[in-house]
């Protein structure tokens, strides 16, 4: 009797092989809900891409997974912003000129700035906050502006263009409904034991989680290029990197604040054995002199228990920690993607497959760099 190849599949593996998936539909159908075959709507494909990736990210925060979520904001904009970028140029390069809409790649270079000098406190707090909240509000506004139309040569998906209002938002919802299955599949995945126990939850949302979530738009962008949309496939990219950043972030340090609010943390596992300790008839304490040292807990002095109760239960700080990681690798490159596309932006030299093959060349070496760095720990 045969066995069943999938038998041996480990839950992980299974749970995040049936999240990309999810994650990759919904990916695409938003966008296309979202932009209806309209040409020239960088924004908005930004916005359906970026929504999975939300979805994961508030996913791991509610689930308690601080870390990965956080990791999944750096992560996925470097990927969006070298891989993705580099596939899109390296398939059809932006044809040379100027363009009110090429002006929103400059944007990406003081925004990783300030996500640099962020990383400088080693956490995230409310005033972190307020500041890219406020870059992501001038940044709408830049957005808006008017003249920022389709780019030359595009030209609307006449089977996509004609649909219903009524059909894009049922797709749109069934899309939403499966990025949250996705979502918690997602994360369910990363947390749980497998053949990458030794890896932490927050590396393997790094090294196999985000680059999953970002596979739609590797195939969206190209094709996206190969219509002589490149113009637009780039916006898309950058656009994704800024959501991250100026809304996504703010929206995770908020909720950490709400959560620890609700919930405050129980200082650990340090927490826990002290206050077993106080509340157990016999406190051991490690054994220095005698190989069986114990002290009854009611020969403690009553003002010595209550400070050992006082600290057991330390607060958390305030606001979400910036992985190391993170601010050393991910901002720094962040930034020099970000002023690599000032040219660009404008309208002095537009990237070549030189460029394109130089990005990718920056998402292997990301990889490699976290790899190196986590096994060095």
């Amino acid at each position: 009797m045969h066995e069943w190849p999938l038998a041996n599949i480990d839950p992980a593996t299974g749970l995040l092989a049936v999240a990309v998936a999810l994650l990759y539909v919904a990916a695409r159908a938003l966008a296309d809900a979202l932009t209806g075959g309209r040409a020239g709507s960088p924004g908005l494909r930004a916005i359906g891409h970026w929504l999975p990736i939300a979805a994961v990210a508030l996913a791991a925060m509610a689930m308690g997974q601080r870390d990965v979520a956080v990791r999944l904001v750096f992560s996925t904009s470097v990927i969006a912003v070298s891989l993705v970028l580099g596939a899109i140029v390296l398939t059809r390069p932006p044809a040379p000129g100027h363009s009110a809409a090429r002006r929103r790649w400059g944007l990406l270079a003081p925004v990783a700035a300030m996500a640099l000098l962020a990383g400088f406190h080693a956490r995230m707090t409310g005033f972190t906050a307020m500041v890219f909240l406020a870059e992501g509000l001038a940044i709408v506004l830049w957005w808006m502006r008017p003249g920022d139309g389709a780019a030359p040569g595009s030209s609307p998906n006449p089977a996509l263009a004609g649909r219903a209002i009524g059909l894009r938002w049922a797709q749109g919802l069934l899309a939403g409904a499966l990025a949250l299955i996705g979502a918690w599949a997602a994360v369910a995945g990363v947390t749980a034991p497998g053949p990458l126990g030794r890896v932490d939850p927050a590396m393997r949302a790094a090294l196999i989680l985000a680059p999953g979530v970002c596979i739609a738009m590797v195939g969206v962008g190209v094709q996206l290029a190969q219509e002589r949309r490149t113009e637009e496939a780039i916006g898309a990219q950058v656009g994704v990197a800024l959501l991250n950043l100026c809304l996504l972030l703010p929206l995770l340090i908020g909720m950490s604040y709400v959560m620890d609010a609700v919930a405050p943390g129980d200082g650990g596992v340090a927490a826990v054995t002290l206050q077993a300790a106080t509340t157990h008839p016999a406190m051991t304490i490690p054994a220095t002199t005698h190989p069986a040292a114990t002290i009854p807990a009611t020969t403690l002095p009553a003002t010595t228990r209550a400070a050992t109760a006082t600290t057991a239960s330390p607060a958390r700080p305030a606001g979400l920690p910036f992985p190391m990681l993170a601010w050393r690798i991910d901002t720094a490159l962040l930034l020099a993607i970000g002023m690599m596309l000032i040219p660009a932006a404008m309208g002095r030299r537009m990237p070549g497959r030189i460029e394109g093959g130089m990005l990718i060349a920056f998402f292997a070496a990301y990889l490699l760099a976290l790899t190196m760095f986590h096994a060095m720990r």
